[in-house]
């Protein structure tokens, strides 16, 4: 599966958040540096309750990884 990046940069359109549920800091900036360079804005979380209150702040998220 590959990830696609939002439309265009300069569209009005925002991506919806993707929650990076993640305890290790060097993986997880790995994986959001990523995700910005795909034109996302990654949300990290480093717990349930965390990700939880994240997935309750955001129903529209595009993944959660």
């Amino acid at each position: 599966m590959q990830i696609q990046p939002p439309s265009t940069p300069e569209s009005t359109h925002i991506a919806p958040p993707i929650l990076v549920f993640n305890k290790d800091l060097f993986f997880g900036v790995t994986i959001a540096n990523t995700l910005r360079t795909l034109g996302y804005a990654p949300q990290t979380v480093r717990s349930a309750a965390s990700l939880a209150t994240a997935l309750a702040g955001h129903p529209e998220a595009a993944l959660v990884i």
